[in-house]
């Protein structure tokens, strides 16, 4: 992940792009997004743009490639992963070029109601009536997948009664055990309540125990050549994989989150800076730093983020949280970095969401491979 300016330091930018999948963002004079895309292959994709005699004919294109002034770019772990993560940005960012050049895809989303015995359901639109919202999902087969799944494993309800109802008769999908019937008063609200949370941790990539039961359940079918179960198994262990690869760009909370990733060598440091907020990844900042090797990793983080905490940004706000597996620091510390009139920030630790982390810290690693030192 990088960020460049015009001319030479572009064209620097180009020669370092890596050979792996990403989403690119190319920005405007005023440093604001203008084109968002997704790339199998970062440095092919990009530098494509930029090749003598690269014209497609429109003149959106000649406009926007006239308006860059610097590219950004995050590494993901595969191409689906980006093909997410550009869809959530375009989604936040809206770039001007985007609307013109391609399509604008609106991925589905999973609601859970909000009523006694909620339901989970895949939608488009959203109701504003308390409804809890997952999403976007990029692969739709995946979340279809997975959505079946889970209200089958936990018995949810999928009929459309009020509940709680007096004497009312299970239906068909209770005798072929696809439901609970909690219609019927054969499920407390409590216990209901409790599936629906097991079937989220699911929906959200958190429960690791059930996958490895999954990986077990398909060895042993294809172990007794019971390939038929054995496919069905592998088809749902892949739509939850995905479910938990997305958690990489997507905190499922409206958490205004700044994940730093801390990577060192010798006197340098590259740190990487993702930016949430509302629960979208909407920026990535970055710098290689130079100092003692005795500097403590907290030390690094602070320094760096000082360097990004100016003024109050109207379009950023200053984070709620900063998440990092650098030590927390005193209080007092915490403040001076917020500065007057800002509070100071919660330091956490990435166990809630290890993957994001994750991300950050591939990215300052790559980022210390291939940029040479900023001068003081």
């Amino acid at each position: 992940m990088t960020t460049t300016t015009a001319g030479a330091s572009l064209r620097s930018t180009l020669d370092r792009l890596p050979d792996r999948p990403g989403v690119y963002m190319m920005k405007g004079r005023q440093g604001t997004a203008i084109y968002v895309g997704k790339a199998k292959n970062l440095r092919q994709r990009v530098r494509a743009y930029f090749q003598p005699g690269q014209r497609d004919g429109r003149r959106q294109f000649r406009a926007l490639l006239r308006s860059v002034r610097s590219i950004d770019f995050i590494m993901t772990a595969s191409e689906q992963e980006a093909l997410l993560l550009e869809a959530i940005q375009i989604r936040a960012l809206r770039p001007r070029y985007n609307v013109s050049l391609k399509e604008n895809r609106e991925y589905p989303y999973i609601r859970l109601t909000r009523q006694h015995y909620p339901r989970l359901l895949a939608t488009h639109a959203f109701v504003d009536d308390g409804s809890r919202y997952f999403g976007p999902f990029s692969d739709i087969r995946a979340m279809y997948q997975t959505l079946e799944l889970v209200v089958r494993q936990f018995g949810l309800r999928t009929c459309r009664h009020r509940l709680p109802a007096a004497n009312r008769v299970p239906c068909l999908e209770y005798h072929l055990h696809r439901c609970s019937a909690p219609c019927s008063g054969g499920l407390s609200e409590a216990d209901y309540d409790l599936a629906v949370q097991r079937a989220i941790s699911l929906i959200e990539g958190r429960d690791s125990a059930y996958l490895e039961c999954l990986r077990a359940r398909m060895a042993a079918a294809a172990v007794s050549r019971n390939y038929e179960q054995a496919a069905r198994l592998r088809d749902q262990l892949r739509a939850l994989e995905f479910m938990r690869n997305r958690q990489k760009v997507w905190l499922d909370e409206p958490l205004n989150r700044d994940v730093v990733g801390c990577a060192r060598h010798g006197c340098r440091a590259g740190c990487c800076l993702l930016v949430f907020r509302d629960g979208h990844l909407r920026a990535s900042r970055h710098q290689v730093l130079t100092g003692c090797p005795a500097d403590t990793d907290t030390h690094i983080v602070l320094d760096f983020l000082r360097r990004q905490y100016g003024p109050v940004d109207p379009e950023y706000p200053f984070p709620d949280e900063i998440q990092t597996t650098a030590a927390q620091p005193g209080l007092p510390e915490l403040r001076r970095l917020a500065g007057p009139n800002r509070p100071a920030p919660v330091w956490i630790v990435p166990e809630a969401h290890p993957v994001i982390q994750d991300l950050a810290a591939r990215n300052a690693r790559y980022l210390l491979e291939i940029k040479p030192p900023d001068r003081p």
